[in-house]
């Protein structure tokens, strides 16, 4: 018996032993870091904000090459009460207008791999607009606030999230740091 390839109608590939050979799309962040280099961190050292309207911080876009981007946590930290919004959309935005593009650090000390997608951080003059909300939090003086997603915010081509803050009471400093890493989709995926 053959087994085809239901799109190419090629005859799928097998070991030596006759066994079906198969691709899986799982990936993980630690494997990412340590061995294919591609697992980066950043973060925007704190910056002011004054109470109001809600001020991007920092923004992910993925590459807009086939690579997809896996978020695996992003930490808030503040010095007064602060509401975080983690807003996905597939344009628009301001951070990137006016945003100061960061360098992401890759994880694998020693690797010359760059990030392909891009990553800004914010302002206090920043407003955001748009998008859905997908995750919110508080934070606050020795009060920080983490968005554990064990790598299942996924972005595809071009798509971004936009983590925003509103400080609640009086103005504070806020900073915010990301873990991700990013892998090759496989063709016919997002």
């Amino acid at each position: 018996m053959q087994i085809n390839d239901p799109r190419s109608g090629m005859a799928a590939d097998v070991n030596e032993e006759g066994q079906l050979k198969t691709r899986s799309i799982a990936s993980s962040f630690h494997y990412a870091a340590a061995e294919d280099g591609t697992a980066y961190i950043a973060d925007t050292d704190f910056m002011a904000l004054t109470s109001g309207a809600q001020r991007g911080i920092l923004e992910l876009k993925g590459s807009a090459t086939s690579a997809m981007t896996h978020t695996r946590l992003i930490t808030m930290q503040s010095t007064a009460d602060v509401k975080w919004r983690l807003i996905l959309s597939e344009s628009g935005g301001a951070v990137t207008t006016s945003g100061t593009a960061l360098t992401p650090q890759n994880m694998k000390r020693g690797s010359g791999n760059t990030y392909s997608g891009t990553l800004f951080k914010g302002s206090n003059a920043i407003a955001v607009s748009g998008g859905s909300v997908v995750m919110t939090g508080l934070s606050g003086a020795n009060r920080p606030c983490v968005f554990d997603f064990q790598e299942t915010l996924i972005l595809g081509k071009s798509q971004k999230w936009t983590l925003s803050a509103e400080v609640v009471s009086a103005g504070g400093d806020v900073s915010a740091g990301v873990q991700f890493y990013e892998h090759d989709a496989i063709k016919g995926e997002y």
